[in-house]
């Protein structure tokens, strides 16, 4: 149950993609972040019902589910990121690049 709880203070490290905006511009983390809402709600369905064999299987592949999501995130974000770049990506995310892009610089010339 700690680690449960304990993944969430690694979520900065897990997402790789450098696309600002959140989930607004990346299709795959949004529907992730679904699956994720989806397995949350299973999950504690699961746990107010007396166990049973069913039950006790579908806590399981919900528990695998929600722990694959956060090995899957570091992969995903890299290769949506990659897709996404390819495909094209909107005026306003590569405006917002930019603009990280020269405060990156101006903070190392600061420095």
């Amino acid at each position: 149950m700690t680690l449960s709880i304990l993944v969430f203070a690694l979520m900065p490290y897990l997402d790789r993609s450098k696309i600002p905006g959140g989930s607004r511009y990346r299709p795959f983390y949004r529907a992730m972040f679904y699956v994720f809402v989806v397995d949350i709600v299973v999950l504690s369905y699961v746990g107010g019902q007396p166990p049973t064999d069913g039950m006790a299987l579908t806590g399981q592949i919900a528990t695998l589910v929600y722990f694959g999501l956060f090995v899957l995130l570091p992969y995903m974000s890299v290769k949506e990121e990659a897709w996404l770049r390819k495909r094209g990506l909107p005026p306003a995310v590569v405006a917002m690049l930019a603009s990280e892009d020269t405060q990156r610089a101006a903070a190392r010339a600061g420095r």
